[in-house]
């Protein structure tokens, strides 16, 4: 997320955090994806519950709280079962609290991804009133103090034949009862041009005695301003049942809507930035259960979001990878720092490097881990490769120098770990020189292949067999008992007698050979191995060329 987007969230955040009302955010599973302070202090919510953010645990804490628990629910079950529908009512407490409640659908792109609670304590203003009576006049006393104005449309023979506006209209809309009364199509002309066929859709409704949810419309105000409202209609009957009136109450919801569209705004961004990462991204609890994951992870588990979400790591993984992950996670919940680890996933074998960080809450708590797994096998591969050209004679295909150091260090450890001796052999080959300076450089690089294919099939697969310089190659173990090293030694001499007689060159491969001896009860270093060993080498091609 770049530094404009962090900036846009924070802004966000502050908004909400700053907002009279207290503000609950709500996805279509029930989890709860956002709230602000507010809301945690209107409904006495301890900090624990909230944070689990489950919409379920949340309405069982507050139902006890009111006068009809039954009532609320059933309108909280409606809501959900009705995505679409918006809703505006009062709660009432029985310690005496009144709060205004309005709910509306959460949308991204036109599609619905969750619903969107406000709550505003109306309390004080229930008790300035100096009486509730049962009556109208308590009515619109009630309606009065918890909306920002209300409009009166009477109604004769199914058709309305005058409407009044309450005092508070001059706030919301600028305009005021008088400039209504000297214009009835006043309210007709300023609604917003592309919400005016709902809005008269809607009245039309009402005028039919249909009871419907609140219209959220845009209307414009006397300074030019745009203006988000929540039309609310109350239908009055009469004994008869006859439609005489309706009440429409108008809230100014600019500011919540403002909230609503930059959180829309920075939830795409968010999502967007997430969803395009070439990274995989997953959140999980302390109990290994998912609680988000992007597109990329879906798609390379092969997975849909609704199969996945809220359930357990170990419910797609082997045990032994699950074991690692849930100690990984209770890690970072009990030190609270971040964590990088290689992981080779066992689907696919493919490498990945995992970032665990911790995500806290506003009082520094732990709530859950954000996964970023970063597919390195590409990578790892080209180490792979580097490393064996690192100790690799790119010549003859044996280990080079560097390799046998580092390979003969494991075989010396072996040998003193099962208290056995091991032979190194250490061979030169005769008239390189000769065959460089008669042949060229060209058949001396053959001569110095076919030499190593000899030693490779001479020694065991599992013996390192090494060209540590232009002439000289070294094998280790070539075994542990002293006969056993001459029988193979002597194997080595017939191999080269019998390639020098099939191909009957101009010239033939020789090898002059030593040995040296490693011993766990004395021990010696590599270096001194290959002295020893030398040395014996040179000996025996002197005694060689003597002879010949």
């Amino acid at each position: 997320m770049d530094k404009q987007d962090l900036k846009s969230l924070s802004l966000l955040n502050a908004a909400i955090e700053a907002t009279a009302e207290g503000i609950l955010v709500v996805d279509l599973k029930g989890k709860i994806s956002l709230y602000n302070r507010k809301f945690l202090e209107l409904w006495r919510i301890p900090e624990e519950l909230a944070e689990l953010r489950d919409d379920t645990k949340l309405l069982e804490f507050v139902v006890d709280q009111l006068k009809s628990p039954y009532a609320f629910i059933v309108l909280v079950k409606t809501l959900y079962n009705n995505p679409e529908q918006e809703s505006t009512d009062i709660i009432e407490f029985k310690d005496g609290r009144i709060y205004e409640r309005f709910s509306k659908p959460q949308k991204i792109a036109d599609a619905i991804v969750g619903r969107v609670w406000s709550f505003r304590d109306v309390t004080e203003s229930k008790k300035k009133e100096d009486a509730i009576q049962e009556s109208e006049k308590r009515y619109k006393r009630l309606v009065e103090s918890v909306t920002d104005y209300i409009y009166t449309v009477q109604i004769k023979n199914n058709r309305p034949v005058r409407t009044s506006h309450g005092p508070g209209c001059i706030g919301v809309t600028g305009y005021t009862t008088e400039d209504y009364d000297a214009d009835p199509y006043l309210w007709h002309s300023m609604i917003h041009e592309e919400d005016r066929k709902s809005v008269i859709e809607h009245a039309e409704k009402s005028l039919r005695g249909e009871v419907q949810p609140s219209l959220i419309h845009r209307i414009i105000h006397a300074d030019g301003s745009i203006r988000w409202v929540a039309n609310t209609i109350v239908l009055r009957f009469d004994e008869q049942h006859q439609l005489t009136a309706y009440d429409g109450l108008i809230k100014d919801i600019t500011e919540r809507r403002q909230i609503e569209e930059q959180l829309k705004i920075s939830e795409a961004k968010y999502r967007s930035l997430v969803d395009s990462t070439d990274d995989s991204i997953y959140l999980v609890d302390r109990k290994c259960r998912y609680l988000f994951m992007n597109e990329k992870h879906l798609k390379r588990c092969g997975l849909l979001k609704d199969h996945i979400l809220g359930k357990y790591y170990g419910e797609f993984h082997p045990s032994e990878d699950t074991k690692e992950f849930s100690e990984i996670i209770e890690n970072i919940f009990s030190t609270g720092e971040s964590l990088q680890v290689e992981h080779q996933s066992p689907r696919d074998s493919r490498y990945f490097i995992r970032t665990f960080s911790p995500v806290k809450s506003l009082k520094g708590r732990i709530t859950a881990v954000t996964i970023v797994s970063k597919d390195v096998t590409q990578l790892k591969v080209m180490e792979d490769k580097l490393h064996t050209l690192s100790i690799t004679d790119e010549l003859t295909g044996l280990y080079n120098r560097r390799g046998f150091l580092v390979l003969a260090e494991q075989q010396l450890k072996l040998a003193d770990r099962a208290r056995k001796g091991i032979f190194l052999l250490y061979a030169d080959m005769d008239r390189l020189k000769v065959i460089n300076d008669d042949f060229g450089h060209k058949e001396g690089d053959n001569a110095i292949i076919e030499t190593a294919r000899i030693l490779k099939a001479t020694y065991r697969s599992s013996d390192v067999v090494a060209r540590i310089g232009g002439d000289e190659f070294v094998v280790i173990p070539v075994g542990n008992v002293k006969e056993n090293v001459d029988l193979i030694i002597e194997r080595l001499q017939e191999n080269l007698e019998n390639y020098n007689t099939e191909k009957k060159g101009a010239y033939k491969l020789s090898l002059s050979a030593g040995i040296s001896f490693y011993d766990p009860e004395n021990p010696r270093s590599i270096d001194e191995l290959l002295r020893d060993a030398d040395k014996l080498m040179y000996e025996q091609k002197k005694h060689r060329y003597q002879t010949l």
